[in-house]
């Protein structure tokens, strides 16, 4: 049996990858088993630093708590919507 959770934020986060990789460790330990799938917004020259930030800090963040990563990875997919005005 599979289960959602969605977070939504209500007001502008000061840094929103901080916000993202501390919910991303919430779902991980408060959750049943399974994926979690994290949207990250951008525009497209920052959006793969963006990643690889949020990726990094979710790793090292595994580590300090001590938490068996053999459970744990990050996988990237990238998708550009490029829209034209007319």
């Amino acid at each position: 049996m599979s289960s959602s959770v969605c977070v939504v934020v209500k007001a502008p986060e000061a840094d929103y990858l901080e916000a993202c990789v501390v919910s991303v460790l919430q779902i991980h330990v408060t959750q049943a088993p399974g994926d979690v799938l994290v949207f990250l917004t951008g525009q497209v020259l920052f959006i793969s630093n963006y990643v690889k930030r949020c990726e990094d800090s979710l790793c090292v963040r595994m580590r300090d708590i001590i938490m068996c990563l053999a459970d744990f990875w990050c996988k990237n997919l990238y998708i550009f919507i490029h829209l034209t005005v007319s």
